[in-house]
């Protein structure tokens, strides 16, 4: 899988684009910060084991977490994906700087998902260390999951309402 992520990396972006198990139409993806490819594999595990094809993914690296706000707007706004799945570190410094960096990225994704209607999943992990980050690498994992229960969700309230 991990060799499948360094191709995604050369290209910058796929044409791949994930879909639930059960056949229906919807689609996922998920934007990364670049600096840390290593938070990849356990999503990819995870959508995976959920039954997403690998084949039907899309990868958008952007070059940190700030950046991830804007990735996931441009991809929801679309209307190409049922969720878009962010994943990010922010390493505290000896600056302020992290806060800055954690607080807009978090902001700026919960505000990609209200203002597009697509369920954006937070997977930025924001620690002391970069130990404490390999040790919470998994947490992408839960952020796939997330987004495929939320987009599944979505999809059922939209079903309803059509059917009045």
């Amino acid at each position: 899988m991990l060799e499948r992520f360094r191709e995604w990396r050369i290209d910058r972006m796929t044409d791949r684009v994930a879909r639930r198990p059960s056949g229906r139409k919807a689609r996922e993806t998920y934007g990364a910060d670049d600096a840390h490819a290593f938070l990849w594999e356990p999503v990819l595990e995870a959508l995976a084991a959920a039954g997403v094809a690998e084949e039907r993914i899309t990868v958008m690296p952007v070059p940190g977490a700030f950046e991830l706000p804007i990735g996931a707007m441009a991809l929801a706004k679309t209307r190409l994906y049922s969720c878009v799945i962010a994943l990010g570190c922010v390493v505290r410094g000896e600056t302020a700087h992290f806060e800055y960096v954690a607080g807009e990225a978090a902001s700026g994704l919960q505000l990609a998902g209200l203002e597009t209607g697509v369920p954006v999943a937070f997977g930025v992990l924001t620690v002391e260390t970069a130990e404490q980050a390999e040790a919470r690498v998994d947490k992408g994992a839960d952020a796939a999951r997330a987004a495929l229960e939320m987009a599944d969700l979505f999809s059922q309230l939209r079903k309803q309402a059509r059917a009045g």
